[in-house]
């Protein structure tokens, strides 16, 4: 095997490393090289450097927007965002919804780990399982 793509990049694979062992048989190059990969190579990376905030800014804004309830899972915290006038507060009147809802959100995950665990005994029988 030659050292075609190593010639003045020491530590670098040799250029074979890329090829799949058919096209090594068949004498193909690599699919990543030429000046049309170069080209895409340029292209996705401006995309990307122009996409990235962007995106980056509508996730902030879908999680502002369309959950109006974050920080919620707390009482504590239900009733601080309660006696705020903003557009990420809730209203007083709804608050005992808002408590109810993480109280029974509280027993639901209770019952459904009760659920799940049941049958494992706990660390005694994972200890005897070991040994």
């Amino acid at each position: 095997m030659s050292d075609i793509g190593t010639a003045g990049a020491p530590g670098r694979a040799p250029r074979e490393d890329f090829r799949t062992p058919l096209k090594r048989a068949r004498g193909l190059g690599s699919g990543k090289t030429g000046t049309g990969h170069w080209w895409w190579q340029r292209v996705t990376a401006v995309l990307l450097v122009l996409l990235v905030p962007w995106l980056v800014g509508l996730y902030i804004t879908a999680a502002y927007w369309f959950t109006s309830s974050t920080s919620f899972a707390n009482p504590a915290v239900a009733i601080a965002r309660s006696l705020t006038n903003t557009f990420s507060g809730i209203r007083p009147a709804d608050l005992p919804g808002f408590i109810a809802a993480e109280l029974g959100g509280a027993v639901a995950a209770l019952l459904l780990m009760n659920w799940l665990l049941r049958g494992g005994g706990g660390a005694a029988a994972i200890k005897e399982a070991r040994s």
